[in-house]
């Protein structure tokens, strides 16, 4: 008889173990206090000795083993059949406490202004948090802050652009025109250097298209008077026409009359006659 009533407590207690009720596990383990109670009264002192014994190591192996059972077994299967199929947000505890409710996040947040107008900032943005996970849900995830550049252009930076190569003049000489073309790829910033035209044009080969001559200068009169005096100068062609300009003069040495004048003439005298005869001047 004792031990029927022994092996029914042993098995209140492994149902107060597995139990997921709170109050009702109160009310069995009181009921289990008495029985032990009541068979260690009917019990002889040798037969008290070895139930103590026994039931020190039989409560400690069960409670092991059902603790083990409760938290790797049962409480799984309980989840499944109490929790809600779909994870769904549960503020008001609608569910049983121990379903597993993930994270429930609300979104990132704008990202906040840059930190500077140029030459590179930072800005951010923050997860929502609406609430944590509990009983072994979806955790939040650990990064809530993201960070990145902005506004990362040179406050002062000046222009980049390729410089073109001038075209052909259009005419050979006489003046024409000539062009080129600029590469821009970025206008300048703040006070850089300001970009030149996208397109520049000059005139080109202002030179005649003549021939291009001089003359040396005329050399000293042959003559210093009278009507033969001649001087001299040479043509030094410095260039040739150009297409159809006027060709250079055929005479290459010039020729002119100088010191076109009459030449002075010296007074010319006789030598001196022989001296009258003195003759007396009267009152004298």
């Amino acid at each position: 008889m004792r031990y029927i009533l022994l092996y029914f407590i042993i098995s209140l207690y492994i149902i107060l173990l597995v139990s997921r009720y709170n109050v009702l596990r109160k009310k069995i383990h009181l009921i289990l206090i008495l029985g032990i109670a009541i068979v260690f009264l009917y019990a002889d002192k040798n037969n008290r000795i070895i139930l103590e014994i026994f039931f020190g190591t039989i409560a400690r192996a069960f409670s092991s083993a059902v603790s083990w059972v409760s938290n790797n077994v049962v409480q799984p299967i309980i989840q499944k059949i109490v929790c809600p199929v779909a994870n769904v947000w549960d503020p008001a505890g609608i569910y049983d406490k121990t379903c597993p409710l993930d994270c429930k996040e609300g979104g990132w947040t704008d990202w906040s202004p840059c930190s500077a107008p140029c030459d590179g900032g930072t800005q951010s943005q923050t997860l929502r948090i609406i609430a944590e996970a509990r009983n072994g849900g979806r955790g939040c995830p650990s990064q809530r802050t993201n960070t990145r550049q902005c506004n990362t252009r040179p406050c002062n930076k000046d222009c980049d652009y390729t410089e073109g190569k001038w075209t052909k003049c259009s005419k050979p000489c006489n003046g024409g025109i000539q062009t080129k073309t600029n590469i821009i790829r970025e206008q300048a910033i703040g006070k850089g250097k300001p970009c030149p035209p996208a397109v520049l044009s000059e005139e080109c080969n202002l030179e005649s298209c003549d021939c291009d001559f001089r003359y040396t200068d005329w050399s000293g009169c042959t003559k210093e008077c009278g009507d033969a005096g001649t001087q001299e100068r040479d043509l030094v062609i410095l260039r040739g026409p150009i297409a159809d300009g006027k060709r250079c003069p055929l005479l290459k040495t010039e020729k002119r009359g100088c010191n076109r004048k009459k030449c002075p003439v010296d007074c010319v005298v006789s030598s001196w006659t022989n001296a009258t005869k003195c003759e007396a001047v009267k009152g004298k």
